[in-house]
């Protein structure tokens, strides 16, 4: 396992990235550990280049929303910036591919279907069809009866 990884409390490994803390005049605070890119024979890499790599190989998710949402964007250098927006590009797609499947889910319905239910549906439970483009913001003009 690589150094830039930590471990799991209890001893299994865990591919959990260690994402960089920054003091207030922007210092990285992080400790990497000693680049296993050097252990290997290759050329040792910044802080920086080390920061970003750290950046990247976190999954979206809300470990990386939480930690984005805590950043004083004025103090990173703009190559970590530059990595940062597209960590938030990774949290808002998937968020959005979240988003797409309920979608999907909710379309897949018997209820949902535009030429009503498959099956009769009893009168206090209507289709919920009708708002759902309002409820949900997708504009149009569905009825709330």
């Amino acid at each position: 396992m690589a150094s830039d990884l930590q471990e799991h409390p209890d001893g299994d490994p865990v591919a959990a990235v260690v994402l960089p803390v920054y003091g207030p005049d922007g210092t990285c605070l992080t400790d990497f550990g000693p680049d296993p890119v050097v252990a290997a024979g290759g050329v040792p890499r910044t802080g920086e280049q080390r920061q970003i790599e750290a950046i990247a190989a976190c999954p979206p998710g809300p470990e990386l929303d939480a930690w984005l949402r805590g950043l004083d964007l004025q103090v990173l250098s703009s190559m970590v910036l530059v990595e940062v927006i597209a960590a938030q590009d990774r949290v808002e797609s998937h968020q959005h591919a979240r988003k797409l499947a309920m979608i999907a889910e909710l379309a897949s319905r018997d209820e949902m279907s535009p030429s009503g239910p498959r099956w009769p549906v009893p009168r206090r439970r209507r289709p919920a069809w009708p708002g759902t483009s309002w409820r949900c913001g997708w504009g149009g003009h569905g009825s709330l009866r």
